[in-house]
């Protein structure tokens, strides 16, 4: 196991599962690109491995989504355990239940969830991120709770998983918030801004 210091996943990482490493953290783990990993914070979750861009080599770090980041219940510029899934075990069944603030008539088209989420790291109690939207609009997601995995320990979404969407909502969860810069395009710049001038001295008053 290594840890490793939190970064914001690359925007085509978004919804996608993906943890990127450099290739030194992925010789040490002796992982390769597709391998499962987990990634512990205050709570643990799974993600897949992927290589990091050759400008964020050699920094300690891991690159992971907001979705990834909550079911770790780590932020950016935390520290996370990461170590190896030996055996993934593909889940047989696995339900998913909604937030509680999702709107009534917001549209999902669930057999389309479903493909997305086919060879999805996934772990108890995670979020999972579910297109929602009509068509030909920029695709947006929500995020549903995993509330059972058969069998329990299951590590990844196969083929032959079957895949249950709870009419009931999660209580307490409310997946809607789960909003962060990497769902927010281009604004580079203005975006470092704000983290430098409002959310480090929020997060780190001693600076």
């Amino acid at each position: 196991m290594i840890d490793l210091k939190v970064d914001s996943a690359y925007p085509e990482d978004q919804g996608c599962g993906r943890a990127r490493l450099d290739p030194e953290t992925m010789l040490y783990l002796l992982v390769s690109p597709g391998d499962l990993i987990y990634i512990e914070g205050r709570t643990r979750t799974v993600a897949k491995v992927w290589r990091m861009s050759v400008n964020d080599w050699n920094q300690g770090k891991i690159r992971i989504d907001n979705y990834i980041r909550a079911n770790a219940g780590v932020s950016i510029s935390d520290k996370v355990t990461v170590s190896v899934v030996d055996k993934p075990v593909a889940a047989e069944s696995v339900i998913l239940a909604p937030p509680e603030d999702l709107p009534k008539d917001i549209p999902i088209n669930y057999n389309s969830a479903v493909a997305k989420l086919i060879d999805f790291p996934i772990h108890e109690n995670d979020s999972v991120p579910i297109a929602v939207g009509m068509p030909f609009i920029p695709m947006q997601y929500v995020s549903y709770k995993v509330v059972s995995i058969t069998p329990p320990g299951a590590s990844i979404i196969s083929r032959d998983t079957e895949i249950e969407f709870s009419d009931q909502p999660a209580e307490g969860f409310e997946g809607m918030k789960l909003v962060s810069y990497e769902d927010i395009g281009g604004l580079k710049t203005e975006l470092q801004n704000v983290r430098e001038t409002i959310e480090m001295p929020l997060r780190h008053p001693e600076l």
